[in-house]
């Protein structure tokens, strides 16, 4: 896929980012995003951490014997370690519907900027 050609900016007075942060696509992006990245932060630090709280606190639950050399601690952490490629996976699947979405951006920065010339300073301004 080849990269879009650099966009050229209108003449006269260019949009504050504050216009572009106001408007609908932008702040439903930014919310879709949030929703996505909190929960997983979450659950992957509090993976993280349980697991070195038990490390820590009852070392001999993870010491147990699973078969010859493995140990429920080495399968403990193959798990925590799976999980963060999961996160990794899952923001990469969502990383793409979010790109179709910030594509619609640089377009309310341009219907913004023709208002800003013509006087009219509403982001949605030729929508």
């Amino acid at each position: 896929m080849s990269a879009p050609a650099p966009r050229q900016p209108l003449p006269g007075p260019q949009p504050g980012w504050d216009q572009v942060e106001r408007s609908a696509p932008y702040q439903d992006l930014r919310r879709r995003r949030r929703r996505f990245i909190a929960p997983m932060t979450v659950a992957y630090l509090g993976g993280y951490f349980g697991f070195l709280a038990i490390a820590g606190s009852a070392p001999g639950l993870l010491s147990g014997r699973v078969s010859g050399g493995l140990t429920t601690g080495f399968l403990a952490m193959a798990g925590v370690f799976a999980g963060v490629w999961s996160v990794v996976f899952s923001y990469l699947r969502a990383s793409r519907r979010w790109d179709g979405q910030a594509g619609r951006v640089p377009g309310i920065a341009d219907r913004a900027a023709a208002a800003a010339v013509a006087g009219d300073r509403r982001p949605e301004a030729g929508s």
